[in-house]
């Protein structure tokens, strides 16, 4: 169903302004390369509590 999105919800539009700064946001993200290995590492909590 998801693949041929037959139970697809409508298409939902983006005004101008914020389509604009959408699509700026998403072109600044190019200006970085993308770090082959991070320096830190995401700690993982494992007891179940937030």
């Amino acid at each position: 169903m998801q693949a041929e999105g037959a139970h697809a919800g409508p298409r939902l539009p983006i005004l101008g302004d914020q389509a604009a700064a959408s699509y700026q946001r998403y072109l600044k993200s190019f200006e970085h390369e993308i770090p082959e290995f991070l320096k830190t590492s995401v700690k993982k909590d494992v007891s179940g509590t937030n």
